[in-house]
């Protein structure tokens, strides 16, 4: 009788388990590192010379024809949908940020190694399915979609206009006090 545990069973795992490791990283340099990912960053503090951090915020702001704009959670509007996810897809769909994405140094290094592993095609096939630009029609039905979330959200009240920002907030690291902010992308929904 063999048991659950035994040697067999214990390197059967480890063959198994090591290359799907290996394709799923290969997976997220390729096209996009998944969410949940296995791939985890370091969890050691990062050691840096730089005095302020910059980090980028979504915010949607609506302008009722009753009068005061209001600002509207990304999180109401893109329910059960991850930070992380709705980021990108806003990235994606309306501010166009994959290829200033393509022009990272550790980017081209990777894509660099994997096409001498994979193949240059290989390659230029994967980098123009990770860097679609979404078409017109996309982009406006995209646009509708949120339009009609701040309206489901704002019921009785009609929208003016529906802007979607994407600004960079400059903090101190030691005081985390905010020292600027700088619109990047502003996007008229409706």
């Amino acid at each position: 009788m063999k048991k659950i545990g035994d040697k067999r069973s214990v390197r059967l795992l480890f063959l198994i388990t090591i290359p799907l490791l290996f394709l799923h990283f290969a997976f997220a340099i390729i096209i996009r590192e998944p969410y949940p990912s296995a791939i985890m960053p370091g969890f050691a503090g990062v050691k840096s010379e730089a005095k302020k951090i910059t980090t980028s915020v979504r915010k949607i702001i609506s302008f009722p024809s009753d009068g005061d704009s209001t600002f509207i959670a990304i999180t109401d509007v893109f329910q059960n949908i991850s930070p992380v996810g709705t980021n990108r897809i806003l990235d994606r769909m309306l501010f166009n940020t994959n290829e200033q994405q393509r022009d990272h140094p550790a980017r081209k290094k990777y894509d660099r190694l994997l096409s001498n592993i994979l193949g240059v095609e290989f390659m230029q096939k994967a980098i123009s399915l990770r860097s679609r630009i979404s078409s017109e029609n996309e982009i406006n039905e995209f646009k509708d979609w949120i339009h009609h979330r701040v309206d489901k959200l704002n019921p009785g009240s009609s929208q003016d206009s529906i802007l979607v920002l994407r600004y960079n907030i400059v903090q101190d690291i030691e005081t985390r006090q905010e020292l600027d902010r700088i619109i990047t992308h502003k996007v008229r929904v409706y």
